[in-house]
């Protein structure tokens, strides 16, 4: 590091540099000061007016702020972070609770249950069209084909309403209000 003193001037109040020695004596591009300025992290100065006990003052704090956000991945106060943690454990602890409770359920039980009745109601209703249309292909009554396609369609949804009867079974409720509700369709 080569700062050439003629960049530096000395007066009673303090020592002075352009923005082109902070750059130097900082290891950085010039506009990298210019950012710093803009930011508020170096105070604004007129040309060559720049305070350099001041400004590396500064600079020192803003990398030791940086530094300490980026070991404590937070705002740095050693006891706010402490809050923080406590509370995410506290909230864990609740969440693990109601797990085993059975008051929540993980997210990937969810979508893997819907995929696996949503996987069936379409197989279902896939296969629907080649039985029905054995069974329609020789009714020329429009009200009897509606009630074959009807009672079809009820079927499937019967069958798939059981689902959630087996599930209820096995969480202990029985499935009986499940059942009950959707034999009415």
């Amino acid at each position: 590091m080569n700062i050439n003193i003629a960049k530096l001037k000395i007066e009673e109040d303090g020592i002075y540099c352009t923005q082109q020695a902070l750059a130097e004596l900082f290891g950085v591009y010039p506009q990298n000061i210019s950012q710093l300025t803009t930011s508020g992290i170096i105070e604004a100065a007129p040309p060559g007016r720049n305070n350099l006990l001041q400004t590396v003052h500064r600079y020192v704090k803003h990398l030791r702020s940086k530094a300490d956000k980026r070991v404590t991945g937070g705002s740095g106060d050693f006891a706010d972070e402490k809050a923080r943690l406590t509370k995410a454990q506290a909230d864990m602890a609740e969440m693990e609770a109601e797990e085993m409770s059975g008051e929540l359920v993980r997210r990937s039980e969810v979508v893997q249950e819907w995929q696996a009745i949503l996987m069936d109601m379409k197989s279902k209703l896939m296969a629907m069209p080649s039985k029905a249309a054995t069974l329609v292909a020789d009714e020329e009554n429009p009200a009897v084909c509606q009630q074959i396609l009807d009672k079809m369609v009820r079927e499937a949804l019967q069958e798939l309403s059981g689902y959630v009867g087996k599930r209820n079974a096995t969480e202990g409720n029985g499935g009986t209000e499940t059942a009950s509700e959707t034999d009415n369709i």
